[in-house]
């Protein structure tokens, strides 16, 4: 078993992080942290095998979503969701907040938290982040733009 450390000031990218990792049988995500001097305390402390940092963040996020073409998943996923939630999935998957979604979208903010709550329903996800992960994994949107 391989013990990992993540280490970003984003605490949706370390939650989805680690949604990733400890999805695979060979990795353990011992523990977190938010900055380099959190960092330090962690490996001092935890003496993980492997620390996982921004920069190598963006490449791990790169290289996971490299799976299907950009619009290609859509269609499979898209299967129970309207047009309108997976615009919603998209701009939530951006890190955008209910009233950013609600401006973009032109909508009322109760729209959104209602869009957000179908999809979650929908899709048998629990949280906002599940949505993200779920959007990446399955070619919804990609690093750095949308799909």
């Amino acid at each position: 078993m391989i013990s990992v450390l993540i280490v970003d000031d984003q605490d949706l990218v370390r939650e989805g992080l680690r949604m990733l990792l400890d999805a695979e049988p060979d990795l353990c995500v011992v523990g977190e942290a938010g900055n380099g001097r959190q960092a330090l305390a962690q490996v001092r402390l935890l003496d993980p095998d492997v620390v996982l940092m921004d920069a190598i963040t963006r490449r791990l996020i790169d290289d996971f979503c490299r799976g299907p073409a950009p619009g290609a998943a859509t269609a499979s996923v898209a299967g129970p969701l309207s047009e309108r939630e997976l615009e919603v999935v998209r701009l939530v998957a951006q890190g955008l907040s209910n009233a950013e979604v609600a401006a973009r979208l032109y909508l009322s903010e109760a729209t959104v938290k209602s869009h957000v709550a179908r999809v979650l329903a929908k899709l048998g996800l629990r949280d906002r982040v599940q949505v993200v992960v779920y959007a990446y994994e399955h070619g919804i949107v990609r690093p750095g733009g949308q799909a």
